[in-house]
Order: C-alpha cells, then sequence, then structure tokens
C-alpha cells in the first residue's frame, strides 16, 4: 500500500516537472516576441529622432520594457519550481514530509518565512 502511494506521489511530481518544462518553454517563446518588438522600436527610435521625443512612442517603449521584467519573473518562478523538482530527484534520504514542504512554501513554518519574503519582495 505504501508503494502505491510512492507511485501516485512520483506520477504526481513528474507531471509537475513535465509543467515546469512546458511553462518555461512558453515563456521563453514569449520574451523573444517581447525582445523583438522592443528592438523594433529602438530601432525606430534610432532612424528617426523626433520620435523619441514623442511621449506616446516613450510610453510603448516603457511599457514593453514593464511586459520584459514581467517574463522574466515568471521565467524566476518556473526556475525556482524547476529547481525544487530536481531536489526531489537527487535527494532520496529526504521523507515525503521534507519533500512537499520542499514544494509548498506555504506548508511549514519555514515555508512560512520564505512565502513572506517573497510577498515582501
Amino acid at each position: 500500500m505504501e508503494n502505491k502511494k510512492l507511485q501516485i506521489k512520483i506520477q504526481k511530481e513528474t507531471n509537475r516537472a513535465k509543467k515546469a518544462i512546458s511553462d518555461s518553454k512558453n515563456v521563453h517563446e514569449e520574451l523573444n516576441k517581447v525582445l523583438h518588438r522592443l528592438q523594433t522600436l529602438e530601432s525606430e527610435l534610432n532612424k528617426n529622432k523626433d520620435i523619441g521625443s514623442d511621449l506616446e512612442f516613450k510610453e510603448v517603449k516603457r511599457l514593453e520594457r514593464a511586459e520584459i521584467l514581467n517574463i522574466i519573473h515568471k521565467l524566476e518562478l518556473v526556475e525556482s519550481k524547476w529547481n525544487s523538482l530536481i531536489t526531489i530527484y537527487l535527494s532520496p534520504s529526504k521523507t515525503l514530509e521534507d519533500l512537499q514542504n520542499d514544494l509548498n512554501p506555504f506548508s511549514s513554518k519555514k515555508g512560512i518565512n520564505r512565502g513572506a519574503d517573497y510577498i515582501a519582495e
């Protein structure tokens, strides 16, 4: 019975790993699109200095940069999930409870502090 529970947990973590990989690929594609748009806007700015003084153009450029920062933040979250999943497979000496605490930052006192630090950022 215990082996069956462990197999179910392993399958869940494998599915999480697959989702993290998928999320990572999607975020990277989105980041590349945003970077391309930003490069296009910057090249337009370099071609025509008059556009650079246009407040609307500057606002678009600012929004593009904000979008890039948002995507970078998503990448960091995906990387964090991925690192947690890797820890599971590299640390066979951990108990199941330890692994659950690692994956859920709000499930333990240590996790609550990590979650509070994250929210404070």
